[in-house]
This record gives structure tokens, sequence and C-alpha cells, in this order.
């Protein structure tokens, strides 16, 4: 099956995905928005966003903000914002003499926004991939906001900002696995170099869901109510799930085992 998140983009990149499938095309699920605490889970932390607001107001983002106000200027933009101008440059393949430096900046604050202090936001999304049981390699592509965190989990300096199509590979036969980072460049988008990670004890700190919700101060996505009414099993993540037939953005593949997370 495929699981996805719900905003509107990702639904185009599972419904290709599922269309290439020879035999019967796979059913595609789905949590709303501000139930997802697996695939998005950033935006439902309401902790991890009162501390983006923190890292706005600080003297040291507020000095680089003044430092590189001529080129923010020129692009029409802010420093919380310039990921946006990076990422039309280079999708674009945008031609400017301002690159390297929009590169610079964009690289700079995502890595201060999902360092390694947002880790316990992505502890459900790398228990979900690392909770796998069953022999084979799963691709886990996302979000590079989410991708950051989880290497940062994992134990991994990113130092950049994941290339397109960089991905997670976990690889298990029997009791035993291997993580892996493949990051692409974009004349190798169909191979990519694997890095192993470390992963003697991969995901760090570990939560429960129910511990995850009280970091992160959200008492309103289901499996989080569910949890503070004293039933934490029945959190399960797509207990609630709906079944689409599209979805949006590849959060990952699982080659072999025709399961596919978006």
């Amino acid at each position: 099956h495929l699981e996805s998140s719900a905003t509107a983009r990702t639904l185009t990149t599972a419904m290709g995905v599922a269309e290439g499938y020879q035999q019967a095309r796979p059913p595609v699920y789905s949590l709303p928005s501000s139930h997802d605490v697996y695939w998005r889970p950033h935006q439902q932390c309401p902790y991890f966003l009162s501390q983006l607001d923190k890292l706005y107001n600080s003297d040291e983002w507020k000095q680089l903000e003044q430092d590189q106000a001529d080129v923010l200027n020129r692009h029409d933009t802010d420093l919380r914002h310039v990921w946006n101008v990076y990422d039309r440059m280079l999708v674009s393949n945008e031609t400017s003499s301002d690159w390297d430096l929009i590169q610079a900046l964009a690289t700079q604050t995502e890595l201060w926004r999902f360092g390694p202090e947002s880790v316990p936001v992505v502890s459900n999304t790398l228990q979900k991939i690392l909770d796998t049981t069953e022999d084979g390699l799963y691709v886990y592509t996302t979000h590079y906001t989410v991708l950051l965190s989880v290497l940062y989990a994992l134990r991994w300096d990113p130092y950049e900002i994941p290339p397109y199509a960089s991905a997670i590979v976990l690889e298990r036969v029997g009791d035993r696995f291997a993580v892996y980072y493949r990051r692409t460049t974009s004349d190798q988008l169909l191979g990519g170099n694997l890095v192993t990670l470390p992963c003697d004890d991969c995901i760090q700190p570990k939560l429960t869901l129910q511990d995850w919700c009280s970091y992160c101060r959200n008492d309103s996505a289901d499996v989080c109510t569910t949890c503070s009414n004293g039933n934490p099993d029945m959190a399960r993540p797509f207990g609630v799930a709906l079944r689409v037939g599209a979805i949006m953005r590849l959060i990952g593949f699982v080659a072999g085992k025709r399961r596919l997370k978006v």
C-alpha cells in the first residue's frame, strides 16, 4: 500500500508512482494534516514552532539578516523565507551572481531551523521507518526539512540541504539491518552515494507516541487525544486513515516489498 501526507502537491507524486505498478494499483492512505504526526511532524509540534519564533527573534538571526539585507532586498525576501528563493533558483537552474550567497544563507538558516534540537520532533517518523520487520530494501525520501531532522537523529551531520531525491535507505535481513544515506547530485539521480550511518542505537532520543505528544504540547491530534484519554494502544498510525485515490509527495518507497510511504 501507499501512505502519504495530505498536502495537495504530494498526491501527484504518489499517483505517478502508483501508476507505474505492473499489476494491481496499490491503495493510498492518508491522514488529515492536523492529525499527521508521522510525515509532517514539525507542523504538528507547537513546541517546535514556538522555538522557531525564539530563533527568529534571537540576536544571531537578526544580525545575519541585517548583514545580508542587500541580497535579501534584491530578491524581495527576508531571512525566514530565503529558502524559497534558493528553491526557485535551484529548480529553474537560474543563473545569478547571487547564487552562492543565497545557497549559503539557505543552508545556514535551514540547519539552524531543523538542526539537532529538532530530533525529538521526528521520533515518530524514524520509529515508523525502523519498525520494519520484513526482509527487504526500504527507501524513504521526503521533504528535506524532515530528512534533515532524521539525519541528525541518526547521528549524521548533513552540513548542507539534502540534494534533490536524496533518501534514507534501510536494508533488513533477519534481525540485522543497516541504514544508509543516499545523497544524490543533479547528474546522478538514479545512483547517488550511499553513506553508511551509525546505527548501533539509532533513534535519539527514544520517545513513545505519548511522550511525543507531551513534548510537542500537542493535545489536538487524534493519536494525542487518544493517549491522553488513557488508551495509548489505540493510537495506531493509520487507525483513522483516509483512503484516497491520489496523494502528494513521495515520503518513502519500499523496494521489493511493494509498500510505499508518501
